[in-house]
């Protein structure tokens, strides 16, 4: 029963490690931009599908697949999706300093359909099993990086203007 009771505390570990890393993103987002961008998630899987489409069906090496998913694709879906769609002009920004926090809620509901159904159009419906890991399965190494991340984003937020 311990053997059990182990395998199923590193499962928990693995999950946890990644929702701590989207909860993360959401409170770096909302501090950054002020708003509550509940299309968090579908950001990120556009992130990881375009990962497996340069490194599985491109065939590029995974280093620079991650480095053009992670900076490339993911900032430059958040910029346009700042420009476009959160503060398209000046007095009609979507940020908490702005208007009704609702019409932002909104809008990011509407970000997350329409990036869900436009991957569903370019990749299919479903996740897919050749998807390219950027770390190892081990729970340990998640959870570490996890605590990593979260203590560079905590430095970055406290000790520099950032």
């Amino acid at each position: 029963m311990g053997s059990l009771t182990y395998e199923l505390t590193l499962a928990g570990l693995a999950v946890g490690s990644a929702a701590a890393l989207t909860g993360i993103g959401l409170i770096v987002t909302y501090r950054a931009t002020g708003v509550l961008n509940l299309a968090h998630g579908a950001l990120a899987m556009v992130t990881a599908y375009a990962l497996r489409q340069f490194a599985v069906d491109w065939s590029w090496p995974l280093p620079l697949a991650a480095a053009v998913a992670l900076l490339v694709v993911a900032p430059g879906l958040g910029l346009l999706l700042d420009r476009l769609v959160f503060r398209p002009g000046a007095g009609t920004a979507l940020t908490a300093d702005g208007t009704d926090q609702a019409r932002s809620l909104v809008a990011s509901l509407g970000v997350f359909v329409l990036l869900v159904g436009a991957a569903s159009l370019l990749w299919g419906p479903g996740a897919r099993a050749d998807a390219p890991a950027l770390l190892p399965s081990d729970p340990w190494a998640q959870l570490g990086t996890a605590i990593a991340l979260a203590a560079a984003v905590g430095a970055a937020t406290r000790w520099t203007a950032f």
